[in-house]
């Protein structure tokens, strides 16, 4: 009997958890809070994740986090993981300068949108997380660069520590953003969905230049349910679990490829 299988995703501010079926899908997965690594033993063991002779791929954006993990991991016994920390350690055609310095969960998203569609016009990758990254792809599957911005949070964030008066707003509300605000939070929501929608706008205006006008724009990450919308209107693409996809390919697990070492 082979291995079971499991996935992680270390980012900013979440940590996903997956377990793999044999045909490659994830089975079953849940979310816990990065800064919360108390509440990770509970979601591992939910899953079935510390079972002699399983396995793990791993990727990660915070480096304490992942030394966490993997110390939580080795004290229950879990010998087999395969970590990707940067893009360096990710089988990706691109022409970035220095892959050993960028985000694995950025290639990872990349990865997953060529896995899913293929190598025909190109495409753009919008990862709305703590950090909202635009990426581009040439037709020929190249990962060519993009762009990295700050998402709701650190908006959020910053405006609320350099402004005394005005609170912080945890995320954008359902429906609002049209202005004009009538009291400070609607206000804020109003001013940082209109830059977070038109500055994503205009970095997926640009990513596209050069690309044929079939290449696609796919979104994922935790804002991407209402950004996507927002920018691309309802038939916008969203792709809940790209950087799981792409983990799958990196480790050969995916449907479509046997194991690699």
């Amino acid at each position: 009997m082979p291995p079971k299988r499991f996935l992680a995703d270390i980012g900013n501010s979440r940590l996903k958890f997956a377990r793999v079926d044999s045909h490659g899908e994830m089975a079953l997965q849940t979310i816990v809070v990065t800064e919360l690594p108390e509440t990770w033993p509970q979601a591992i063991e939910t899953l079935g994740g510390f079972e002699t002779g399983c396995v793990w791929g791993i990727s990660s954006v915070r480096p304490e986090a992942a030394q966490w993990l993997a110390t939580l991991l080795d004290e229950a016994g879990v010998l087999s993981v395969r970590w990707f920390r940067s893009v360096a350690d990710i089988p990706i055609r691109h022409a970035l300068e220095n892959p050993e310095s960028a985000g694995a969960d950025r290639a990872l998203a990349v990865l997953g949108f060529l896995a899913q569609t293929g190598i025909q016009a190109g495409g753009v990758v919008v990862m709305c997380g703590t950090a909202l990254t635009v990426e581009q792809v040439s037709p020929d599957g190249c990962w060519q660069g993009g762009a990295i911005a700050p998402g709701w949070r650190p908006l959020a964030q910053a405006l609320h520590v350099q402004a005394a008066q005005l609170p912080f707003i945890e995320q954008a509300g359902v429906g609002s953003g049209r202005g004009p605000g009538t009291n400070t939070q609607s206000a804020i929501q109003v001013g940082l969905q209109g830059m977070m929608v038109g500055g994503c706008r205009e970095l997926v205006q640009t990513m596209r230049h050069g690309l044929p006008s079939s290449a696609r724009t796919v979104w994922t990450g935790g804002d991407a349910g209402w950004l996507a919308r927002a920018v691309d209107g309802e038939f916008a693409r969203i792709e809940t679990d790209l950087v799981f996809r792409g983990l799958l390919e990196a480790l050969g697990w995916s449907r479509v490829h046997g194991p690699r070492p």
